[in-house]
């Protein structure tokens, strides 16, 4: 198995996404080269609630890091759907996350595996006006430029792989073990880090803001 450090925590590497060759059908929805996902041992699937990462290259630093997250039940609820007929068994999981992640990841595969230019890819973003959108496209593009920059491929197509936490678990007085996964995809999620294909939690409190504890204290 593969460990490392990210942002202070040790994750395990899971898998490793890709596209797949074989068309998936899930009700009406078809999907021409799924985003697909390689387990490294099936064991993971049912790996209980633990933060999530997706990184790019396989450096594994913490500047490369696609994405953070965290779920409550297991791997394979939060990630995955199996394909409905028998393929490889490399391409039993279809990567089932989530619009905007599954989506971007695919269109990213897919310039990487092709070698196009990331300026021109349409990605899935949020925004009111299309200028917005627009802009966040621009940004997103040059995010994962200067990741791929900083990559040294030797050639090879950069890998995109997904870790979870070892051990989400700290333990309190009187209360006992907590699972603080939540807590920790926020730490991500608050930190300078880019996470170009995070869309949402992101926000900080303002500085005028002030702690329950203060608020309560003042009116003692």
């Amino acid at each position: 198995m593969e460990f490392n450090q990210f942002n202070h925590f040790e994750f395990v590497k899971v898998g490793t996404f890709h596209l797949g060759k074989s068309t998936y059908q899930r009700r009406a929805s078809t999907w021409q080269n799924p985003t697909q996902v390689v387990i490294k041992n099936e064991k993971f699937l049912n790996a209980g609630t633990s933060a999530y990462l997706v990184c790019l290259g396989n450096e594994y630093r913490d500047e490369h890091i696609l994405y953070a997250g965290e779920y409550s039940t297991t791997l394979q609820t939060r990630w995955l759907e199996k394909y409905n007929k028998q393929v490889n068994e490399d391409e039993r999981w279809v990567s089932w996350h989530s619009d905007n992640l599954d989506i971007n990841l695919n269109r990213l595969l897919t310039c990487l595996r092709d070698g196009g230019d990331l300026s021109r890819i349409v990605w899935k973003v949020t925004g009111k006006t299309e200028k917005t959108r627009a802009r966040k496209r621009t940004q997103l593009s040059g995010c994962i430029s200067n990741m791929l920059d900083e990559i040294d491929t030797r050639g090879a197509t950069p890998e995109i792989s997904l870790w979870v936490i070892v051990n989400p678990l700290v333990l309190l007085p009187h209360v006992g073990e907590l699972n603080i996964s939540s807590s920790i995809e926020k730490y991500f999620l608050l930190s300078d880090l880019a996470l170009p294909f995070n869309s949402r939690g992101r926000g900080r409190s303002p500085g005028n803001a002030l702690t329950v504890e203060k608020i309560v204290a003042d009116e003692k």
